[in-house]
């Protein structure tokens, strides 16, 4: 069928906005039609991409809410991508799948194809869609291109060597530039780590994304110490000190988007590392009802939380989100009736109605010095950013002993070993039982794309041989339908796509009525726990796996079961 015939087609030229286009010379003149009736306002961009999509008989791709796989990309440079009018945004297996202006351009598939060995999968897009995916897509690896080629003839230096002040002050250096660009990206990328790390014969660069660390092209290892130097300049860290680690934090802006960087660096054999934690406000829900909780553990979480007294406890490991999950419940609690403090290492978000205030180990403010300190303001509820010790954790008990709400984070596996921690520090059981309200260990997995989830069958034998949870089990039928990750566009290939949380809440007031008059053992704690409904974190996991916001490769990667 010739497009030249197509009665819209026909009738698109024929109308007087059009008289004054003249289609671009070539074989295939249609690839600038469309975008000429539309910027003629003959028809809206969707309109036309579904008048193509029904003309070509291919799929139309809406390039602003995808991002194109780096693999991908670096088959085409940004030059070729728009004398072509096309941008290959995603490989997916042996299919390269190309967003095409004309898809009749069969020059440019048969190329692609025979340099790559993939089948190529055209999709109709139109001309100016593509060229600002292009820009989008291509211009943060080119400024990165320019900056290093502009630090590497700018500053010139060996590694390490001396780094000149004004190499990491002046707001136009190229090294300045750099360290902008590296920024940008992780708040781009949605990271919540940037990891800059020296070798003898390379820097490395990875960020970390969804919990999971990815490499990028480093910057050459001549200019790593260049970028650690302003780095410091910019979190106010002494720049001339390289023996020893040092702690600080810097605000940055990128567009209308403000994000706070907390810096650590790091001797190692080779020079100086950093890593700089994104504490982006934006990507953070203080919401306890948007965390994922399951209805029934949302209702023990928020009944604990409203208590007027007693301990609420969250354990985890670094990164799995205690602290947002604390900073939620203050924020459903903080109310102007109701005086909140909190003593933390360091403050990570502020919030109005709670009085912060930051721990200083290097003058002897300790959590322990605070929490005295709390006591004597007149709070109703209290929050330690971390109960790390025995004498912080009998402040703490004392408090909840005499009228005080303490919530703060321990370092456990699980909501049971809270307990026994508390035990070990050398509390009392009757202590640990009078105030402990409830004690909730969680984890962060990977959400699935939706855009590419692939769905699977496994038997109820499969998920019985990773989940102990037996009152689960009992519901499962023979075949489940659940999901792997793929790989597309919108996920950058990677399969996933944003993170959940999975959460195992003990009632300690249940467990405490079984073990009452006799300090239990873990063994004898679990049996207790599960007879008072104790849902485990594998088991959490599972039932989000169910649900299709998972994997079950996930969940076993980052739960165990009991």
């Amino acid at each position: 069928m010739l497009l030249d015939t197509h009665p819209l087609l026909t009738t698109l030229r024929a109308h007087p906005a059009m008289s004054r286009v003249s289609l671009e010379p070539g074989p295939y003149p249609l690839a600038a039609l469309p975008q000429q009736a539309v910027d003629a306002g003959l028809v809206t961009a969707d309109e036309m991409r579904s008048l193509l999509e029904t003309l070509y008989g291919l799929p139309q791709v809406a390039l602003d809410t995808i991002e194109p796989a780096p693999k991908a990309l670096g088959l085409r440079t940004a030059d070729a991508c728009r004398e072509r009018a096309m941008l290959p945004y995603d490989i997916d297996g042996w299919v390269l799948r190309v967003a095409m202006a004309d898809p009749w351009d069969l020059d440019t598939i048969a190329a692609l194809e025979m340099e790559t060995g993939l089948r190529v999968a055209p999709a109709v897009a139109l001309k100016s869609e593509i060229e600002q995916a292009v820009r989008r897509a291509y211009e943060s690896t080119e400024q990165l291109s320019q900056a290093i080629g502009a630090l590497i003839s700018d500053v010139g230096q060996q590694a390490g060597g001396p780094v000149a002040a004004a190499a990491v002050e002046d707001p136009d250096a190229p090294v300045v530039r750099l360290v902008r660009y590296l920024l940008q990206q992780g708040m781009a990328l949605g990271a919540s780590d940037i990891h800059l790390e020296p070798y003898p014969n390379h820097s490395s660069l990875r960020y970390r994304i969804d919990g999971v660390l990815h490499a990028y092209d480093g910057p050459p290892r001549a200019m790593h110490d260049a970028i650690i130097a302003r780095v410091k300049v910019l979190s106010n860290l002494d720049v001339t000190e390289t023996r020893v680690p040092q702690d600080g934090r810097l605000t940055f802006r990128h567009g209308d988007r403000v994000a706070e960087f907390r810096v650590s660096t790091m001797p190692f054999a080779a020079g100086e590392g950093v890593v700089l934690r994104i504490l982006d406000k934006s990507n953070v829900v203080l919401d306890i009802r948007k965390l994922g909780f399951p209805a029934d553990l949302l209702g023990l979480f928020e009944k604990a939380v409203a208590s007027p007294n007693g301990m609420v406890l969250v354990s985890g490991p670094t990164g799995s989100g205690k602290s947002t999950t604390l900073y939620a419940a203050l924020k459903e609690i903080a109310t102007t009736d109701r005086k909140v403090i909190t003593v933390e290492d360091p403050v990570e978000y502020k919030m109005v109605g709670v009085c912060q205030s930051a721990v200083r180990p290097d003058i002897g403010y300790s959590f322990a010095t605070g929490l005295r300190s709390i006591l004597r303001h007149d709070p109703d509820v209290v929050m330690i950013g971390e109960m790390r010790d025995k004498e912080s954790a009998e402040i703490a008990v004392r408090a909840a002993l005499t009228g005080h709400l303490v919530l703060s984070t321990i370092h456990t596996n699980d909501a049971l070993s809270v307990v026994t921690r508390l035990l070990d520090m050398g509390l009392a059981s009757y202590l640990v039982s009078a105030t402990l309200r409830l004690a909730l260990a969680q984890r962060l997995v990977r959400r699935l794309c939706v855009s590419c989830r692939v769905a699977t069958t496994v038997t109820r034998a499969e998920i019985e041989a990773v989940m102990f949870d037996p009152r689960l089990r009992a519901t499962l039928p023979e075949q489940v339908t659940v999901y792997r990750a793929g790989g597309c566009g919108a996920c950058r290939n990677l399969g996933y796509r944003g993170r959940t949380a999975v959460y195992e809440i003990l009632d300690t007031r249940a467990l405490f009525d079984e073990i009452r008059d006799r300090p239990p053992s873990l063994v004898e704690m679990r049996e207790a726990a599960l007879r008072t409904g104790l849902r485990t974190l594998r088991t959490s996991g599972v039932v989000k796996v169910l649900e299709g916001e998972t994997s079950l490769e996930e969940i076993i990667k980052i739960t165990e079961d009991f």
